[in-house]
Protein backbone atom coordinates (compact mmCIF):
# COMPACT_ATOMS: atom_id res chain seq x y z
CA UNK A 1 0.00 0.00 0.00
CA UNK A 2 3.01 2.52 -0.76
CA UNK A 3 1.72 5.43 -2.48
CA UNK A 4 3.58 8.57 -3.46
CA UNK A 5 4.26 11.94 -2.33
CA UNK A 6 3.09 15.21 -2.22
CA UNK A 7 4.49 15.60 -5.82
CA UNK A 8 3.89 15.87 -9.47
CA UNK A 9 2.78 12.26 -10.53
CA UNK A 10 5.85 10.26 -11.08
CA UNK A 11 4.13 6.61 -11.07
CA UNK A 12 7.31 4.81 -12.24
CA UNK A 13 9.59 6.22 -9.12
CA UNK A 14 7.01 3.74 -6.66
CA UNK A 15 8.58 1.33 -5.11
CA UNK A 16 6.71 -1.51 -6.29
CA UNK A 17 6.05 -5.40 -6.17
CA UNK A 18 7.63 -6.83 -9.46
CA UNK A 19 4.40 -8.32 -9.89
CA UNK A 20 2.31 -5.51 -10.11
CA UNK A 21 -0.60 -5.14 -12.81
CA UNK A 22 0.36 -3.34 -15.81
CA UNK A 23 -2.75 -0.91 -15.26
CA UNK A 24 -0.61 1.47 -13.39
CA UNK A 25 -0.49 4.99 -14.74
CA UNK A 26 2.28 6.76 -15.71
CA UNK A 27 2.74 10.59 -15.19
CA UNK A 28 1.57 11.38 -18.66
CA UNK A 29 -1.20 9.20 -18.34
CA UNK A 30 -2.73 10.46 -14.76
CA UNK A 31 -2.81 13.71 -16.39
CA UNK A 32 -4.46 12.33 -19.25
CA UNK A 33 -6.63 10.71 -16.85
CA UNK A 34 -7.21 15.04 -14.97
CA UNK A 35 -7.95 15.85 -18.51
CA UNK A 36 -11.17 13.64 -18.41
CA UNK A 37 -12.51 15.40 -15.25
CA UNK A 38 -11.44 19.15 -16.02
CA UNK A 39 -9.21 19.50 -18.97
CA UNK A 40 -6.14 20.78 -16.94
CA UNK A 41 -4.44 17.94 -15.58
CA UNK A 42 -3.04 16.40 -12.24
CA UNK A 43 -1.62 19.02 -9.38
CA UNK A 44 -0.99 16.26 -7.10
CA UNK A 45 -0.82 13.07 -6.05
CA UNK A 46 -1.31 12.69 -2.09
CA UNK A 47 -0.93 9.48 0.19
CA UNK A 48 -3.98 8.86 2.74
CA UNK A 49 -1.61 10.11 5.60
CA UNK A 50 -0.79 13.26 4.56
CA UNK A 51 -4.29 14.17 3.40
CA UNK A 52 -6.69 13.54 6.68
CA UNK A 53 -4.42 12.60 9.67
CA UNK A 54 -1.54 13.78 11.66
CA UNK A 55 -0.56 10.63 13.99
CA UNK A 56 -3.47 8.32 14.03
CA UNK A 57 -6.08 10.21 15.71
CA UNK A 58 -6.94 13.60 14.37
CA UNK A 59 -8.76 14.56 11.38
CA UNK A 60 -7.68 17.42 8.76
CA UNK A 61 -10.31 20.36 9.69
CA UNK A 62 -10.21 21.44 6.04
CA UNK A 63 -11.38 17.89 4.66
CA UNK A 64 -13.97 17.83 7.15
CA UNK A 65 -15.43 21.21 6.48
CA UNK A 66 -15.35 20.71 2.61
CA UNK A 67 -17.63 17.14 3.51
CA UNK A 68 -21.34 17.50 2.38
CA UNK A 69 -24.58 15.75 2.08
CA UNK A 70 -27.47 14.72 0.00
CA UNK A 71 -30.19 12.71 -1.18
CA UNK A 72 -28.77 9.25 -2.65
CA UNK A 73 -28.91 8.87 -6.05
CA UNK A 74 -27.97 5.81 -7.83
CA UNK A 75 -24.33 5.41 -9.34
CA UNK A 76 -25.72 6.02 -12.77
CA UNK A 77 -27.84 3.50 -12.85
CA UNK A 78 -25.27 1.22 -11.07
CA UNK A 79 -27.39 -0.18 -8.33
CA UNK A 80 -29.65 -3.04 -8.47
CA UNK A 81 -33.13 -0.81 -7.61
CA UNK A 82 -34.43 -3.51 -4.99
CA UNK A 83 -30.64 -3.17 -2.92
CA UNK A 84 -30.13 0.67 -3.97
CA UNK A 85 -32.68 1.76 -2.10
CA UNK A 86 -31.86 3.57 0.67
CA UNK A 87 -32.31 2.96 4.16
CA UNK A 88 -34.65 5.40 5.86
CA UNK A 89 -31.97 6.45 8.39
CA UNK A 90 -29.57 7.34 5.80
CA UNK A 91 -31.70 9.55 3.99
CA UNK A 92 -34.73 11.37 5.20
CA UNK A 93 -33.90 11.63 8.01
CA UNK A 94 -30.33 12.77 8.11
CA UNK A 95 -31.24 15.20 4.89
CA UNK A 96 -33.19 17.14 7.80
CA UNK A 97 -30.12 17.47 9.54
CA UNK A 98 -27.70 18.48 7.05
CA UNK A 99 -29.75 20.64 4.46
CA UNK A 100 -27.41 23.20 4.04
CA UNK A 101 -24.99 21.22 2.94
CA UNK A 102 -24.34 19.20 -0.42
CA UNK A 103 -22.95 15.84 -0.57
CA UNK A 104 -19.23 14.91 -2.84
CA UNK A 105 -21.33 13.10 -5.54
CA UNK A 106 -19.43 13.27 -8.74
CA UNK A 107 -21.42 12.57 -11.89
CA UNK A 108 -19.12 10.85 -14.70
CA UNK A 109 -17.50 13.64 -17.18
CA UNK A 110 -18.42 16.38 -14.36
CA UNK A 111 -15.82 19.17 -14.99
CA UNK A 112 -13.18 19.64 -12.36
CA UNK A 113 -9.53 20.32 -11.78
CA UNK A 114 -8.32 16.82 -9.79
CA UNK A 115 -6.51 18.91 -6.73
CA UNK A 116 -5.22 15.14 -5.55
CA UNK A 117 -4.70 11.49 -6.19
CA UNK A 118 -4.69 9.53 -2.85
CA UNK A 119 -3.40 5.75 -3.37
CA UNK A 120 -4.84 3.24 -0.99
CA UNK A 121 -4.09 0.06 -3.33
CA UNK A 122 -0.75 0.44 -5.38
CA UNK A 123 -2.64 -2.20 -7.52
CA UNK A 124 -5.87 -0.46 -7.64
CA UNK A 125 -8.75 -0.88 -10.37
CA UNK A 126 -11.20 1.44 -9.14
CA UNK A 127 -10.72 5.10 -9.10
CA UNK A 128 -13.54 7.28 -7.04
CA UNK A 129 -13.66 10.99 -7.23
CA UNK A 130 -15.23 13.59 -4.36
CA UNK A 131 -15.01 16.99 -5.01
CA UNK A 132 -14.61 19.37 -2.02
CA UNK A 133 -14.33 23.04 -1.64
CA UNK A 134 -10.69 22.32 -2.95
CA UNK A 135 -11.00 20.55 -5.96
CA UNK A 136 -11.56 17.28 -7.11
CA UNK A 137 -9.76 14.00 -5.19
CA UNK A 138 -9.42 11.10 -6.66
CA UNK A 139 -8.97 7.76 -4.51
CA UNK A 140 -7.25 4.88 -6.15
CA UNK A 141 -8.91 1.74 -4.59
CA UNK A 142 -9.05 -2.04 -5.21
CA UNK A 143 -12.99 -2.91 -5.87
CA UNK A 144 -12.61 -6.49 -5.25
CA UNK A 145 -12.09 -4.59 -1.22
CA UNK A 146 -15.04 -2.93 -1.38
CA UNK A 147 -16.90 -5.53 -2.84
CA UNK A 148 -16.19 -7.18 0.12
CA UNK A 149 -17.29 -4.84 2.52
CA UNK A 150 -20.65 -3.66 1.37
CA UNK A 151 -23.14 -5.28 -0.06
CA UNK A 152 -24.40 -2.31 -1.91
CA UNK A 153 -20.94 -1.70 -3.51
CA UNK A 154 -20.87 -5.17 -4.40
CA UNK A 155 -23.77 -4.61 -6.15
CA UNK A 156 -23.00 -1.48 -7.39
CA UNK A 157 -19.11 -2.92 -8.99
CA UNK A 158 -20.73 -6.28 -10.31
CA UNK A 159 -24.69 -6.60 -9.95
CA UNK A 160 -27.48 -6.48 -12.51
CA UNK A 161 -26.87 -2.96 -13.47
CA UNK A 162 -23.41 -2.95 -12.57
CA UNK A 163 -21.05 0.21 -14.54
CA UNK A 164 -19.41 -1.00 -17.20
CA UNK A 165 -16.08 -1.14 -17.33
CA UNK A 166 -13.99 0.46 -20.76
CA UNK A 167 -10.81 -1.58 -21.76
CA UNK A 168 -9.57 2.11 -23.07
CA UNK A 169 -10.35 4.68 -19.64
CA UNK A 170 -9.95 4.18 -16.27
CA UNK A 171 -13.22 2.50 -14.04
CA UNK A 172 -14.42 5.96 -12.14
CA UNK A 173 -17.36 4.85 -9.95
CA UNK A 174 -18.93 8.12 -8.28
CA UNK A 175 -19.65 6.65 -4.56
CA UNK A 176 -22.14 9.07 -2.41
CA UNK A 177 -21.21 10.37 1.20
CA UNK A 178 -19.27 12.21 3.02
CA UNK A 179 -15.61 12.38 1.85
CA UNK A 180 -13.61 11.83 5.33
CA UNK A 181 -16.06 9.24 6.74
CA UNK A 182 -16.00 7.46 3.23
CA UNK A 183 -11.68 8.00 3.38
CA UNK A 184 -11.72 6.73 6.95
CA UNK A 185 -13.87 3.31 5.97
CA UNK A 186 -11.47 3.27 2.93
CA UNK A 187 -8.22 2.97 5.37
CA UNK A 188 -10.21 -0.01 6.74
CA UNK A 189 -11.30 -2.01 4.29
CA UNK A 190 -7.16 -2.09 2.80
CA UNK A 191 -5.75 -2.60 5.87
CA UNK A 192 -4.44 0.07 6.38
CA UNK A 193 -5.18 0.17 10.38
CA UNK A 194 -2.66 2.83 11.25
CA UNK A 195 -4.45 5.74 9.67
CA UNK A 196 -7.80 4.99 11.75
CA UNK A 197 -8.31 7.65 13.96
CA UNK A 198 -7.85 6.57 17.97
CA UNK A 199 -10.97 9.11 18.84
CA UNK A 200 -13.45 11.13 16.94
CA UNK A 201 -15.76 14.03 17.34
CA UNK A 202 -19.21 13.81 17.63
CA UNK A 203 -19.82 15.40 13.61
CA UNK A 204 -17.02 12.99 12.49
CA UNK A 205 -18.94 9.87 14.03
CA UNK A 206 -22.14 11.14 12.88
CA UNK A 207 -20.68 10.97 9.29
CA UNK A 208 -19.67 7.81 9.48
CA UNK A 209 -22.46 6.07 10.72
CA UNK A 210 -24.16 8.03 8.18
CA UNK A 211 -22.17 6.37 5.58
CA UNK A 212 -22.16 2.83 7.42
CA UNK A 213 -25.91 2.65 7.53
CA UNK A 214 -26.26 3.62 3.98
CA UNK A 215 -23.92 0.90 2.54
CA UNK A 216 -24.87 -1.47 5.10
CA UNK A 217 -21.27 -1.83 6.27
CA UNK A 218 -21.04 -1.62 10.23
CA UNK A 219 -19.45 -4.41 10.51
CA UNK A 220 -16.47 -2.83 9.89
CA UNK A 221 -16.04 -0.53 12.67
CA UNK A 222 -16.03 -3.09 15.08
CA UNK A 223 -12.96 -2.88 16.70
CA UNK A 224 -13.47 1.13 17.14
CA UNK A 225 -17.02 1.63 17.76
CA UNK A 226 -17.09 1.19 21.56
CA UNK A 227 -14.06 3.88 22.04
CA UNK A 228 -15.24 5.90 19.87
CA UNK A 229 -18.72 6.27 21.49
CA UNK A 230 -16.43 6.41 24.67
CA UNK A 231 -14.54 9.23 23.82
CA UNK A 232 -17.40 11.55 23.10
CA UNK A 233 -17.29 14.37 25.47
CA UNK A 234 -20.19 14.67 28.13
CA UNK A 235 -19.37 17.45 29.88
CA UNK A 236 -21.43 20.32 27.16
CA UNK A 237 -23.24 23.17 28.23
CA UNK A 238 -27.66 21.99 27.87
CA UNK A 239 -27.63 23.94 24.81
CA UNK A 240 -25.00 22.31 22.92
CA UNK A 241 -26.28 18.61 24.36
CA UNK A 242 -29.51 19.60 22.98
CA UNK A 243 -28.55 20.87 19.27
CA UNK A 244 -26.18 17.46 19.50
CA UNK A 245 -28.94 15.37 20.87
CA UNK A 246 -30.36 14.30 17.02
CA UNK A 247 -27.12 13.72 15.84
CA UNK A 248 -26.08 11.61 18.57
CA UNK A 249 -29.35 9.65 18.65
CA UNK A 250 -28.61 8.58 15.26
CA UNK A 251 -25.15 7.47 16.18
CA UNK A 252 -26.70 5.44 19.05
CA UNK A 253 -29.60 4.21 17.00
CA UNK A 254 -27.33 2.61 13.85
CA UNK A 255 -24.26 1.10 16.70
CA UNK A 256 -26.61 0.40 19.22
CA UNK A 257 -25.99 2.16 21.78
CA UNK A 258 -29.18 1.73 24.07
CA UNK A 259 -27.89 3.94 26.72
CA UNK A 260 -26.61 7.01 24.19
CA UNK A 261 -30.05 6.56 22.39
CA UNK A 262 -32.12 7.24 25.46
CA UNK A 263 -29.99 10.08 27.04
CA UNK A 264 -30.11 11.77 23.22
CA UNK A 265 -33.85 10.42 22.82
CA UNK A 266 -34.56 12.44 26.95
CA UNK A 267 -32.38 15.78 25.49
CA UNK A 268 -34.75 15.83 22.17
CA UNK A 269 -38.24 15.55 25.31
CA UNK A 270 -36.35 18.22 27.18
CA UNK A 271 -35.77 20.70 24.33
CA UNK A 272 -38.69 20.15 22.00
CA UNK A 273 -41.68 22.33 21.62
CA UNK A 274 -44.74 23.25 19.43
CA UNK A 275 -45.09 25.39 16.27
CA UNK A 276 -48.21 25.00 14.62
CA UNK A 277 -49.37 21.81 16.15
CA UNK A 278 -45.74 20.18 15.49
CA UNK A 279 -42.86 19.12 17.32
CA UNK A 280 -39.56 20.73 16.68
CA UNK A 281 -36.15 20.87 18.01
CA UNK A 282 -34.43 23.55 19.96
CA UNK A 283 -33.12 24.95 16.74
CA UNK A 284 -37.08 24.93 15.62
CA UNK A 285 -36.83 22.25 12.79
CA UNK A 286 -39.66 19.53 12.61
CA UNK A 287 -39.11 16.06 14.40
CA UNK A 288 -41.54 14.00 12.13
CA UNK A 289 -38.24 12.51 10.60
CA UNK A 290 -37.77 10.30 13.55
CA UNK A 291 -40.29 8.60 12.43
CA UNK A 292 -37.94 7.24 9.99
CA UNK A 293 -36.42 5.17 12.65
CA UNK A 294 -39.27 4.21 14.46
CA UNK A 295 -42.83 5.08 13.53
CA UNK A 296 -43.67 5.01 16.55
CA UNK A 297 -40.65 7.42 18.18
CA UNK A 298 -42.07 10.93 17.41
CA UNK A 299 -45.27 9.56 19.39
CA UNK A 300 -42.89 8.47 22.31
CA UNK A 301 -40.95 11.65 22.71
CA UNK A 302 -44.58 14.07 22.55
CA UNK A 303 -46.22 11.39 25.15
CA UNK A 304 -43.65 11.68 27.10
CA UNK A 305 -43.34 15.81 27.09
CA UNK A 306 -47.03 16.05 27.24
CA UNK A 307 -46.66 13.77 31.11
CA UNK A 308 -44.19 15.38 32.38
CA UNK A 309 -45.32 19.07 31.42
CA UNK A 310 -48.67 17.97 33.11
CA UNK A 311 -46.69 16.95 36.60
CA UNK A 312 -44.73 20.13 36.18
CA UNK A 313 -48.26 22.31 36.07
CA UNK A 314 -49.86 20.49 38.10
CA UNK A 315 -47.49 21.55 41.01
CA UNK A 316 -47.69 25.08 40.14
CA UNK A 317 -51.38 25.17 40.77
CA UNK A 318 -51.14 23.03 43.80
CA UNK A 319 -50.92 25.67 46.67
CA UNK A 320 -53.78 27.61 45.02
CA UNK A 321 -55.89 24.42 44.83
CA UNK A 322 -55.44 23.41 48.33
CA UNK A 323 -56.16 24.64 51.90
CA UNK A 324 -53.42 26.82 54.11
CA UNK A 325 -51.34 24.66 56.61
CA UNK A 326 -53.88 26.49 58.90
CA UNK A 327 -56.86 25.01 58.01
CA UNK A 328 -55.59 21.52 58.93
CA UNK A 329 -55.24 20.36 55.48
CA UNK A 330 -53.64 16.40 55.61
CA UNK A 331 -50.58 17.54 53.47
CA UNK A 332 -46.94 18.86 54.29
CA UNK A 333 -47.39 22.52 54.75
CA UNK A 334 -45.55 24.69 52.86
CA UNK A 335 -44.20 26.53 55.81
CA UNK A 336 -41.61 24.76 57.06
CA UNK A 337 -41.80 26.61 61.01
CA UNK A 338 -44.15 25.85 63.32
CA UNK A 339 -45.65 29.39 63.62
CA UNK A 340 -47.60 31.51 61.85
CA UNK A 341 -47.80 28.87 58.97
CA UNK A 342 -51.05 30.89 57.20
CA UNK A 343 -49.23 34.22 57.09
CA UNK A 344 -46.05 32.48 55.47
CA UNK A 345 -47.90 30.83 52.94
CA UNK A 346 -50.50 34.03 52.13
CA UNK A 347 -47.09 35.97 51.67
CA UNK A 348 -45.28 33.38 49.26
CA UNK A 349 -48.60 33.03 46.98
CA UNK A 350 -49.42 37.04 47.14
CA UNK A 351 -45.34 37.37 45.93
CA UNK A 352 -46.08 34.34 43.31
CA UNK A 353 -48.60 35.38 41.64
CA UNK A 354 -46.91 38.53 39.56
CA UNK A 355 -44.36 36.21 38.73
CA UNK A 356 -46.43 33.46 37.34
CA UNK A 357 -48.31 35.92 35.16
CA UNK A 358 -45.00 37.58 33.85
CA UNK A 359 -43.80 34.07 32.69
CA UNK A 360 -47.43 33.37 31.05
CA UNK A 361 -48.50 30.64 33.91
CA UNK A 362 -50.89 32.56 35.11
CA UNK A 363 -53.48 31.05 35.03
CA UNK A 364 -51.99 27.87 34.75
CA UNK A 365 -52.61 26.61 31.55
CA UNK A 366 -53.60 23.14 30.65
CA UNK A 367 -50.38 20.55 29.67
CA UNK A 368 -51.61 20.67 25.83
CA UNK A 369 -51.70 24.50 25.67
CA UNK A 370 -48.08 25.33 26.96
CA UNK A 371 -46.16 24.88 23.70
CA UNK A 372 -42.56 25.96 24.94
CA UNK A 373 -39.64 23.03 26.36
CA UNK A 374 -39.49 21.71 29.27
CA UNK A 375 -36.13 23.08 29.56
CA UNK A 376 -37.29 26.62 28.94
CA UNK A 377 -40.08 25.63 31.85
CA UNK A 378 -37.84 24.35 34.09
CA UNK A 379 -36.21 28.17 33.89
CA UNK A 380 -38.79 29.89 34.66
CA UNK A 381 -39.42 28.09 37.84
CA UNK A 382 -35.99 28.16 38.83
CA UNK A 383 -35.97 32.03 38.70
CA UNK A 384 -38.98 32.59 40.97
CA UNK A 385 -37.87 34.31 44.25
CA UNK A 386 -40.18 34.36 47.19
CA UNK A 387 -40.74 36.98 49.46
CA UNK A 388 -40.36 35.79 53.04
CA UNK A 389 -43.22 36.47 56.00
CA UNK A 390 -41.60 38.43 58.71
CA UNK A 391 -43.70 38.43 61.60
CA UNK A 392 -44.13 40.97 64.36
CA UNK A 393 -41.69 38.45 67.02
CA UNK A 394 -39.58 37.71 63.58
CA UNK A 395 -36.00 36.62 65.20
CA UNK A 396 -33.24 35.08 63.11
CA UNK A 397 -33.94 31.53 64.36
CA UNK A 398 -37.23 31.96 63.19
CA UNK A 399 -36.81 33.01 59.91
CA UNK A 400 -39.24 31.96 56.79
CA UNK A 401 -36.43 32.25 54.65
CA UNK A 402 -36.25 28.73 53.64
CA UNK A 403 -40.25 28.04 52.93
CA UNK A 404 -41.11 27.59 49.84
CA UNK A 405 -44.26 26.15 47.62
CA UNK A 406 -42.07 23.18 46.57
CA UNK A 407 -42.13 24.55 42.13
CA UNK A 408 -37.96 23.51 42.24
CA UNK A 409 -38.48 20.63 43.92
CA UNK A 410 -41.51 19.25 41.93
CA UNK A 411 -39.26 19.78 38.40
CA UNK A 412 -36.59 17.75 39.77
CA UNK A 413 -38.54 15.21 40.59
CA UNK A 414 -40.34 15.19 37.65
CA UNK A 415 -37.48 14.97 35.73
CA UNK A 416 -35.76 12.54 37.34
CA UNK A 417 -39.19 10.04 36.86
CA UNK A 418 -39.36 10.91 33.52
CA UNK A 419 -38.74 7.74 31.35
CA UNK A 420 -39.43 7.63 27.43
CA UNK A 421 -41.66 4.21 26.50
CA UNK A 422 -39.52 2.32 24.30
CA UNK A 423 -41.44 -1.19 22.41
CA UNK A 424 -39.66 -4.29 23.08
CA UNK A 425 -39.09 -5.21 19.30
CA UNK A 426 -37.54 -1.95 19.17
CA UNK A 427 -35.09 -2.33 22.00
CA UNK A 428 -34.39 -6.14 20.09
CA UNK A 429 -33.31 -4.57 17.42
CA UNK A 430 -30.62 -2.80 19.69
CA UNK A 431 -29.07 -5.95 20.53
CA UNK A 432 -28.99 -6.97 16.53
CA UNK A 433 -27.27 -3.39 16.04
CA UNK A 434 -24.64 -3.84 19.30
CA UNK A 435 -24.08 -7.04 17.40
CA UNK A 436 -22.61 -6.01 14.72
CA UNK A 437 -20.93 -2.88 15.81
CA UNK A 438 -19.26 -3.81 19.13
CA UNK A 439 -20.86 -1.96 21.72
CA UNK A 440 -20.91 -4.60 24.41
CA UNK A 441 -22.70 -2.24 26.55
CA UNK A 442 -25.69 -2.42 25.22
CA UNK A 443 -26.00 -6.10 26.00
CA UNK A 444 -25.56 -5.09 29.98
CA UNK A 445 -28.82 -3.50 29.46
CA UNK A 446 -31.09 -6.73 29.18
CA UNK A 447 -31.92 -9.22 31.53
CA UNK A 448 -32.56 -13.24 31.03
CA UNK A 449 -35.55 -12.43 29.12
CA UNK A 450 -33.20 -11.93 26.14
CA UNK A 451 -32.20 -15.61 25.81
CA UNK A 452 -29.39 -15.33 28.77
CA UNK A 453 -27.50 -12.51 27.24
CA UNK A 454 -27.14 -11.98 30.60
CA UNK A 455 -27.63 -15.03 33.42
CA UNK A 456 -26.99 -13.00 36.51
CA UNK A 457 -29.88 -10.57 36.92
CA UNK A 458 -28.27 -9.30 39.89
CA UNK A 459 -25.56 -7.97 37.29
CA UNK A 460 -28.46 -5.73 35.58
CA UNK A 461 -28.38 -1.97 36.35
CA UNK A 462 -30.81 -0.59 37.88
CA UNK A 463 -32.32 1.09 34.74
CA UNK A 464 -32.00 -1.79 33.04
CA UNK A 465 -34.31 -2.05 30.11
CA UNK A 466 -36.29 -5.53 30.39
CA UNK A 467 -38.62 -7.10 27.66
CA UNK A 468 -41.55 -7.48 30.00
CA UNK A 469 -41.50 -3.59 30.65
CA UNK A 470 -38.99 -2.17 27.75
CA UNK A 471 -39.16 0.95 29.42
Amino acid sequence: MTSTQDTPPNVTGLDAPSNRRDDTKTESELQSLGAKFSGKGVSGVRKPSDMFFDGADQIDASIVANDSDANIPSAEGSKDESEAKSTPDATTFIHALDDTEKQCFIPAGASSDIKSIIYFDIDSDLDIPFETEGGLILCKVSSAHLALASPVWRNMLYGNNYIKRSDEEAWVVSIDGYASALMTLFHIIHYEFDKVPVKLPLEELYRIAVVISRYKCTHLIYPWAETWINSLPTNHAPEENYRNSRKAMFIAWVLGDVSLFRRSVEQIVLSSKLVTSQLVDSDGNSLSDVENIHEDLLGWIGTTRLETISLILDALSEPFRRPSSGDKSPKPPFCKLGTQQKECETMMLGSMVPQLMAAGLFPVPEPREFLDSIDTLKSKINNFKYTPYEGRDWMPHLSHISCSLGYSEAVEASLADMQVPLDCGFMDDFVARSRISGIRKTLGYYGTDYSGIIEDDSKVPKDAVKRDGCS
